[in-house]
């Protein structure tokens, strides 16, 4: 390529995202386990738990199933940048971070619900952008409350993006009470569905774990911590500081649609990194999510970007992630 800068050939490269794709299969399955010093599991459900004892799937089954569900999830990824134009120029940058990042995090590699509630919320962010300026928007936030409920029924705590929805609409122009009650009926349809399940059946179980994560509701248990997880979220951190100042600096060279859209996702990043500090017993499920806002924050600043500064930036980035995998897995 003309371009002499490593970042501006992967930015732009057709092979970029196949090969991030390898890459990331080869991190989840053909290296040696991580140790069992640098892995915490996550708080999870008691639904979870229970819908996990009648899946009597080989490990190895579960895994690739696990990796399966992320890749769609970031695949979609691509249908949300090009459907809405997030980047101003053709690329498939943010998809080809998301693998590489999907990689690098062995965390994720195991099976759980983080790859099935992100690939709802990567719908219901879908169905929220889509939202901008409709005269009749109601279909669209019925959909992404709706996905946002099944969602949080796996894990509860996905209510609280409740505010950063409403953030969204308003800045979309989508919001009015027609819409916010489409919203609030999109949301109640799972939790009807399995109140009625559990009365039908008998099940009434299903309702009780949700009291029970009341109960047990908890804020700043930083025991669920190390430093494998604390690597990767300040590499999330420091990147996203990075690509929201320059966004902030030239967002004027963006249509007003494409600003309104990268504002949105601004907030909702921030959003998540506040929960993952308030709620670290969740951090797979954040870091997942995160996965979503940061791919597009962090593409949109390397495919705007060219000098040897950030080409300087980019390599170092790759190092320090690459420097976390090894530590965990050693």
């Amino acid at each position: 390529m003309r371009n002499k800068y490593l970042q501006q050939q992967i930015v732009f490269g057709r092979l970029s995202l196949p090969l991030a794709i390898i890459v990331m299969i080869v991190l989840a399955f053909f290296v040696p386990e991580p140790s069992k010093a640098h892995f915490i599991t996550s708080e999870s459900t008691s639904l979870w738990d229970a819908i996990s004892k009648y899946i009597t799937l080989d490990t190895l089954i579960l895994r690739i199933i696990n990796i399966a569900i992320f890749t769609l999830a970031g695949l979609f990824l691509l249908v949300i940048n090009n459907t809405f134009a997030l980047i101003r120029v053709r690329t498939t940058i943010p998809a080809t971070l998301f693998f590489v990042m999907l990689g690098t995090s062995i965390n994720l590699h195991s099976w759980q619900p983080s790859p099935i509630v992100m690939l709802l919320m990567s719908f219901s962010l879908y169905f929220l952008l889509d939202s901008y300026q409709e005269k009749r928007p109601m279909g669209n936030i019925y959909h992404a409350w709706g996905l946002l409920g099944f969602a949080s029924i796996l894990f509860p705590d996905l209510i609280m993006l409740i505010p950063i929805y409403l953030i969204g609409e308003y800045m979309f122009q989508s919001l009015s009470i027609k819409s916010f009650f489409s919203g609030i009926m999109g949301l109640c349809v799972p939790y009807l569905l399995i109140v009625s399940y559990a009365f039908i059946f008998n099940q009434m179980w299903l309702i009780d774990n949700f009291e029970g994560v009341i109960d047990n509701f908890s804020l700043f248990d930083f025991s669920h911590l190390n430093l494998s997880r604390e690597l990767l979220l300040g590499y999330v951190v420091v990147t996203n500081i990075i690509a929201i100042i320059h966004l902030l600096l030239n967002n004027w060279k963006d249509k007003i649609k494409t600003r309104d859209f990268l504002f949105f996702i601004i907030w909702l990043s921030l959003f998540l990194l506040a929960l993952t500090i308030i709620r670290p017993q969740n951090f797979d499920l954040y870091y997942s999510l995160l996965l979503i806002t940061s791919s597009i924050l962090i593409g949109h600043f390397l495919a705007l970007t060219n000098n040897k500064a950030i080409n300087i930036l980019f390599l170092s980035s790759i190092f320090i992630l690459t420097s976390t995998y090894i530590y965990t897995i050693s």
